[in-house]
């Protein structure tokens, strides 16, 4: 979904007008709507505007006509015509060219931009049919029109069934996101579904208006009008209550980043940055946009100027800080790729015709929201786009059935289709059970429970006397939970916390780079010795080319220096471990670093054949079965923390495959429901299942919460992996993957192979090359959605590094009036996430972006 304005303005009232049905009177009421703007008393009230996007039926007999002829003062426009009376999907059945659902929105932002002044004024965009008459592709008109979520005014049915019409089509847009500000219909006096239907939504906190139907003699109906506008007080009651609500709209997104200041205690937020003029207030979200409010004194936007009638503006008008950053004129490559994305608000703000400074405008006239692109997938979560249907749909199908009910010894559909769904697409033959928790630190907790209960009933340690710890990587994190915590190592992230007391050993291990155009494998610093030295690519899926990588005395290093170590912590420092505990490919809280894949697999090869390091007692273990050695774990259990890397966020649907190992324990969460609702699943082997089987029940897995396996969640999650699972099958990314065949240059061949490998990102291989080679870039990496690019500073990196911070305020900003970007730092490292459904225009731009600020400044001076 491309980029979307609402042009939400003081002075600027939107009303899309809804249908329960066909013929309920929507033209009608779109008619009085507008004579009772025009006529309201008060002052100049503005042009009003009416559109109707999409129209069937003769044209002379066109609703825009309608309005022109009994609302003269209105400026009526339909956007698309097609002759045939039918629904808009089967009249553009053969008509070349015919609207797709981008065109639509475009030519919408188009006509507000061209015919709506930036002053006074009034829009209703009347709908075709009822609310689920699909437009001319076949989209249903309330899913085509949500990223506008314009006040709704719903016209109810008064024909027979129009109760049941009227309350569906409310459902149908209330579960959508959308403010249904005002209910219409007309009387009947035989079915009165005028009278039932006021108290319904009188209970829903929404207002009904009825009046007298129309004459059927249109030669009375300009009589019907006069009386319905001048012999009633409906319509201007009506009139002041639809702006009411709107002037209230802007009050409660105005008030909220105060109100939060005052309530709300951020995660991971330092407080005394945080001020009412840097929280972002956010109206809605659809697809990878969010639509967000700044005061004219947040960063970005201009203080009023003082008017120099004779020179012009002075010269001390004063700028907020990221605008004198982000003066950047962008490249012909942005022009180009953004020739098909809407602009920001920023072009529709034409202060300048106003006798205003150009970057000024008062409140009553400025554009209020902006659209700003989610590119840190809301810490990771957005895999389908906010505010999808179909799982907004799936989650009110599963809390209409089920609501929750206990996980304690029952069983519902959705949490065990998504145990079966999971255990399948995982395609690993050691997992067998499925664990529910609530969120990724919890699962962790799981999972760390089941492998120190399974390795300690192994090997008969003495829990009161001896510390078990974990095996992991310098720089991981598992989440905020006690146990979680304790998994790694000491850091920014916990050294505060009283209770935490980091239980383990974390190997430092070589990184994944890209940098001056070459892909690169950098030793850990001091370890040239032990890990080979650094080691050059000729493209990153050669990196990923495990089987073949085994075969160097790279892996041999590897394997040697892990077992040295293993051997020294158990055998002379007396340690004892419990489990091994990774982030597949990539550490994201620890700065976006890119483990080497081959490391990784020789960390999980090591550990298993280690089947007698770990036995401190002096009695021997038996040894499994070949068959049971398939899928029993041995020296340690290997947990794969998969909350972050899997279920597509690097392109697969686990990320375990990237490193050719099977875990005992995976955990999965973030994408899992496709970033609506959070859940979390741990999945584990027979081998750790059966270490909690007895007769005592204190030998159970004693863990769980409320909420555990929640219906909504598994039903949301089971839709959201069926969607994913469908679209790597209808290769949905088959236009990114093709661009990861090298550069100019590459043999077909060559290029052909490296395709076949799936090793890929939404991020074109030309950007990344593009990115790695500016001064002020240290290295850069990108894998399925995820794009880090590592920052130079001269005082170091790490988490407190605010090298990044510069770049991402710029981003946040809008460059060029092209779009605004939400993203996330982490120390000298800016990451920049997709989703899954972002589209091939919307990352080209936000590449272009991010190469003209690059190309402008290097980041320090950003």
């Amino acid at each position: 979904m491309a980029m979307t304005n609402v042009f939400l303005r003081r002075n600027l009232r939107t009303l899309t007008i809804w249908g329960a049905n066909t013929n309920v009177g929507k033209t009608i009421f779109s008619t009085l709507l507008c004579k009772g703007f025009n006529r309201r008393k008060g002052g100049n009230q503005g042009q009003v505007y009416y559109v109707k996007p999409v129209s069937t039926g003769p044209k002379d007999e066109a609703d825009d006509l309608h309005i022109t002829r009994y609302s003269s003062k209105t400026k009526a426009q339909c956007l698309y015509q097609f002759q045939d009376p039918v629904s808009p999907h089967l009249a553009a059945r053969g008509i070349g060219n015919a609207a797709s659902d981008q065109d639509i929105m475009q030519k919408i932002q188009t006509f507000l931009h061209e015919r709506v002044t930036p002053g006074l004024g009034n829009v209703l965009l009347e709908t075709a049919g009822g609310v689920h008459s699909p437009a001319p592709s076949g989209t249903s008109q309330a899913d085509l029109y949500r990223p506008l979520r314009w006040p709704a005014v719903l016209i109810g049915d008064s024909q027979l069934g129009g109760i049941s019409s009227t309350i569906s089509a409310f459902e149908s847009l209330h579960i959508r996101g959308y403010d249904i500000d005002l209910v219409c219909m007309f009387e009947d006096n035989v079915y009165q579904n005028h009278e039932y239907l006021k108290k319904y939504f009188e209970n829903k906190g929404i207002r009904l208006i009825h009046l007298q139907k129309p004459p059927y003699k249109q030669a009375r109906l300009e009589s019907y009008y006069q009386y319905a506008v001048q012999g009633t007080r409906w319509l201007p009651d009506a009139i002041d209550y639809l702006m009411g609500k709107h002037e209230q709209r802007i009050e409660d997104l105005k008030s909220m980043p105060s109100r939060a200041e005052q309530s709300v205690w951020y995660p991971f937020t330092q407080h005394k940055d945080v001020s009412e003029q840097n929280i972002v207030a956010i109206d809605s979200a659809y697809g990878d946009f969010w639509q967000t409010y700044k005061n004219q004194n947040q960063d970005g936007v201009v203080k009023s100027p003082k008017r120099d009638t004779k020179n012009g503006t002075k010269e001390d008008i004063a700028t907020s800080k990221a605008e004198q950053e982000v003066d950047v004129e962008l490249s012909t490559s942005l022009a180009n790729l953004s020739a098909e994305i809407i602009p920001s608000p920023d072009v529709f703000n034409k202060a300048e015709d106003l006798g205003e400074h150009p970057k000024v405008l008062s409140e009553k006239k400025r554009v209020l929201l902006n659209p700003a692109f989610d590119a840190s997938a809301s810490w990771w979560t957005q895999g389908l786009g906010h505010g999808n249907p179909d799982l907004s749909l799936a989650a009110a199908y599963a809390a209409g059935r089920y609501g929750h009910i206990i996980f304690a010894g029952t069983i519902h559909e959705p949490a065990l289709l998504l145990a079966e769904t999971l255990l399948k697409n995982l395609k690993n033959p050691r997992l067998s059970k499925c664990f529910y928790s609530d969120n990724g630190s919890t699962g962790m907790e799981v999972a760390t429970k089941m492998a120190f209960t399974a390795a300690t009933n192994r090997y008969q340690w003495d829990k009161s006397n001896e510390e078990i710890g974990v095996i992991g990587l310098k720089g991981s994190y598992h989440g905020d939970t006690i146990g979680a915590m304790d998994c790694s190592e000491p850091s920014m992230f916990n050294e505060k916390v009283h209770w935490y007391k980091g239980r383990g050993y974390w190997f430092d291990f070589p990184q994944v780079k890209m940098s001056n155009g070459k892909w690169f494998i950098e030793p850990v610093p001091g370890q040239e010795g032990d890990l080979g030295k650094r080691l050059e690519f000729n493209s990153q899926s050669d990196i990923f080319e495990i089987k073949i990588r085994k075969q160097t005395d790279v892996y041999e290093g590897y394997c040697t220096m892990i077992r040295e170590t293993l051997h020294r912590l158990v055998k002379k420092e007396g340690r004892a471990f419990g489990a091994l505990v990774m982030e597949p490919v990539i550490l994201g809280a620890g700065g976006m670093l890119f483990v080497d894949p081959l490391f990784q697999h020789a960390l999980v090869e090591t550990v298993r054949d280690s089947t007698t390091l770990f036995n401190t007692k002096s009695t021997p273990l038996p040894l499994p079965s070949k068959t049971e050695a398939k899928t029993s774990w041995s020296g340690l259990p290997i947990i794969f923390d998969e909350v972050f890397t899997g279920l597509y966020r690097l392109g697969r649907f686990t990320s375990s495959s990237f490193l050719r190992a099977h875990p005992d324990i995976s955990v999965h969460a973030k994408l899992l429901t496709g970033g609506l609702l959070p859940l979390c699943a741990t999945l584990a082997s027979d081998s750790i299942f059966s270490s909690f089987l007895s007769s005592e029940k204190r030998d159970a897995l004693l863990h769980g919460h409320s909420y555990t396996a929640h219906p909504i969640g598994c039903h949301v999650a089971n839709t959201s992996l069926k969607t994913f699972l469908e679209m790597e099958k209808n290769r949905a990314w088959y236009e990114f993957k093709g661009e990861w065949g090298g550069l100019p240059g590459v043999k077909d061949d060559e290029r052909k192979r490296r395709i076949s490998r799936q090793v890929w990102s939404m991020w074109s291989e030309k950007f990344v090359d593009a990115v790695s080679r500016f001064e002020g870039v240290e290295s850069v990496n990108a894998l399925g959605s995820v794009l880090a690019i590592n920052l130079k500073d001269s005082e170091g990196a790490g988490y407190s590094s605010s090298a990044a911070a510069g770049m991402q305020k710029a981003l946040l900003a809008g460059v060029d009036g092209k779009m605004r970007i939400y993203c996330r730092v982490l120390g000298n490292v800016l990451y920049v996430m997709a989703s899954q459904t972002t589209t091939v225009e919307t990352v080209r731009v936000i590449e272009a972006i991010v190469l003209s600020l690059l190309a402008k400044k290097t980041p320090q001076q950003v």
